[in-house]
Formats: C-alpha cells, structure tokens, sequence
C-alpha cells in the first residue's frame, strides 16, 4: 500500500502479527479481527439503546455482521479495487479504520447521557467518555484525514438535526460535539511534522480533472451489478437499508412534529440519520475528489447497517406485547 495507517489499522496489524507467523497468515487473522470488532461495535451499540436480553443483541450483531459479509460473497467480479467496496473490509490498507473509529465513537457519543446542568459540572463518567472520545477522533485523524469527512462531518450534521428537532437540549449537543472538535483539530495539527510517513492529507486526494471519469466509472459499475444476478440482489439490499434509515428519520419528525407528548428516543434518530448522511457523503466525496476506485464509499454499506437498530427495537418491543 502508498499508505501507513497508524491507527487503528496499524494497531490491529500489530495484534494480528504477534499471532500470524508471517505476511500472509497476518493479513488472513487481521481480516478476521477486522470482523469480530464490527460484531462486538454492533453488541455495543444495541446494548446502549436498550435494555435488551443477551442473546438478542447476539442475534443482531450477528445478523448485521452476516449481512456485510453476504455484500462480500455477492462481489464476485475481477478488479476488486474498481468494482467491490464491503470486500475492501477485511483489507489492512482500505480505510476499515474509519469504521473501526467511527463505530467505537458512535457508542461513546451514546453513552455520553444524563443531565447537563453546565459544562463545568459533569460527572467523572461525562469527563472520562469525552476524554476516550477526544483521544481517538485525534489518533484517528492524525492517521487519516478522510475520518473527517467520511464520519465527524456526517455525525455532526446528524447532532444538529437531532438538537434542531428538540431530541437533546444545546448544553447536551455541545457535551457530545466539543471532543469531537477538539480531537479532530489536535490530530491534523499533530500531522504536520509526519506528513512523509503517515496518510496523505485531505488536499492530496482531490484530483478535480478526473470527476467526468469518475462518474463515468460509478455509472459502468452500477450498470454491471444490474446485469448478473449477485450484483442486483447486493444493491437492493444496500437500498433498501438506506432507505430504511430515510423513512424512519421522516417517521420521527412526523412523530415528534405532530404528537408533541409522546416520548421518543433521540438515539434512535441519530443512528438513523447518520446512517443515511454518511451513505450520500461518501458517494459525493468519492466523485467530488476524482477517485477511479470504489475505496472509499466503503461507509455507504456499513454505516446505514447501524441505523437498522431501530428496526430491531420496534420487532422486539411487538415481539414482547
């Protein structure tokens, strides 16, 4: 790979290399690892959005991380950097980091509830969860600037939305957004003396002579997957998640806007919308910069999977009626 990614991903291959006994048998553990910490963000998250039994979060982690993998079994072109993007995944040097980051942020930002008086009273565990969070937008970052785009410009515009629609009050949002700030602008500014060893810096990527080709590109593939079966089962099934994610953000606002005494979960928006905001960022930011490969719109299939946590509170909430 042209790229060194410190963290997570070099963090990862460290593990995965004290266990592998050499290069290949590495990458084949880091692959697997890459998958097992998407399993237990997926535990993670639905655990913080309810009070629900082991085993169910089981059986939706597990159903979330089976899914993406089927994504992997339905890419069966040649030229896996033109034409796949949830296989890139289980690759080191793909930008699976941004959502190893972004899915451990995404829970800390969930955790970070209770009352918010004002910013300088809050409790050990306000301070220490923002702490963690600050810490590992600035690593993050300092390894690879696309974090920015691909996951904090993206959640910030979900809080805003959230907070704009009354889900959490401004003290709240600020609890929740300060650390990301913070952290991202730590981490730029920490790169400058690394800039020849570490990912290239967001204007590097940007090649604006190459978007005509780009979409040419985007339309081939998207007309190769609508002719061979494997193609069009994944794509339909990328749409309808998105489109899931869409519908229940429209639901919430027509909840929240016409039957203002009903109690809602802000949690629930926010996964929602961040699901399908980072879906259409990553398709412009991949177009926008000129890329002629399917990198980096590897959160368009992964994050709007964590948006699916509504739909499993609603059949688990009937399930028990």
């Amino acid at each position: 790979s042209s790229q060194f990614l410190v963290f997570p991903e070099g963090l990862l291959y460290l593990i995965s290399s004290l266990i592998g006994h050499s290069v290949r048998a590495s990458l084949a553990i880091n692959s697997v690892v890459n998958v097992v910490v998407l399993y237990l963000i997926f535990r993670w998250l639905v655990s913080l959005v309810g009070n629900y039994r082991l085993r169910l979060k089981q059986i939706f982690a597990l159903g979330c991380v089976l899914l993406l993998i089927l994504y992997m079994l339905l890419e069966r072109q040649p030229l896996v950097n033109m034409s796949s993007i949830a296989t890139l995944y289980i690759f080191n040097d793909y930008y699976y980091g941004i959502i190893v980051s972004g899915g451990i942020l995404l829970c800390l930002t969930l955790s970070l509830k209770g009352p918010v008086n004002s910013l300088k009273s809050l409790s050990k565990r306000q301070i220490f969860l923002s702490s963690l969070s600050l810490l590992l937008t600035a690593l993050t970052t300092f390894s690879n600037p696309i974090f920015i785009v691909q996951f904090l410009a993206p959640i910030l515009v979900a809080l805003c939305i959230v907070w704009l629609l009354g889900g959490i009050r401004f003290r709240h949002g600020l609890l929740l957004t300060i650390p990301l700030i913070i952290g991202t602008g730590i981490g730029y500014l920490a790169r400058s003396p690394f800039k020849k060893f570490i990912g290239q810096s967001l204007n590097n990527h940007i090649n604006t002579g190459q978007i005509p080709p780009t979409l040419s590109l985007l339309h081939q593939s998207v007309r190769q997957d609508l002719m061979n079966k494997s193609g069009l089962l994944e794509l339909i099934l990328i749409m309808l998640t998105i489109l899931f994610c869409i519908f229940y953000s429209a639901w919430w606002v027509y909840q929240k806007t016409h039957h203002k005494n009903e109690s809602l979960e802000y949690r629930f928006l926010l996964l929602s919308l961040f699901g399908f905001i980072s879906a259409f960022v990553a398709i412009v930011f991949s177009v926008a910069i000129g890329s002629l490969s399917t990198r980096y719109m590897l959160p368009l299939v992964i994050f709007p999977l964590f948006g699916l946590i509504p739909l499993f509170a609603y059949i688990n909430k009937h399930l028990h009626k």
